[in-house]
């Protein structure tokens, strides 16, 4: 499902992967204000709609600005990924972001 920023800068796309997880891609105009509130809004939704328990982000490394804007929202490295897709003639590697949602 798409999440459209309310400013018109933006989206998130969130992919349900199993009953309680989702995969998250950002995608913003470089700049654009409000994006970790708006990414925090689309994640209480669908903490409260579908029990949520476990986000996940693929960003790519060397993505500086998308894992700041993981980490500002409680994203943690959870792994990464060597080599894994080609940009710019170079293969790249992906860092895994999480969050867990603590139910207490």
């Amino acid at each position: 499902m798409y999440f459209a920023h309310p400013d018109q800068v933006g989206f998130l796309a969130a992919e349900q992967l199993t009953r309680f997880s989702f995969a998250f891609h950002i995608a913003m105009l470089p700049k654009a204000a409000g994006v970790k509130e708006f990414v925090k809004e689309v994640m209480s939704f669908l903490i409260l709609v579908y029990d949520v328990k476990k986000f996940v982000s693929l960003t790519p490394a060397d993505n500086k600005a998308a894992a700041r804007l993981a980490r500002s929202v409680g994203a943690e490295q959870e792994g990464l990924i060597k080599s894994i897709f080609m940009r710019d003639g170079k293969l790249r590697d992906i860092i895994v972001f999480g969050i867990t949602v603590d139910g207490n």
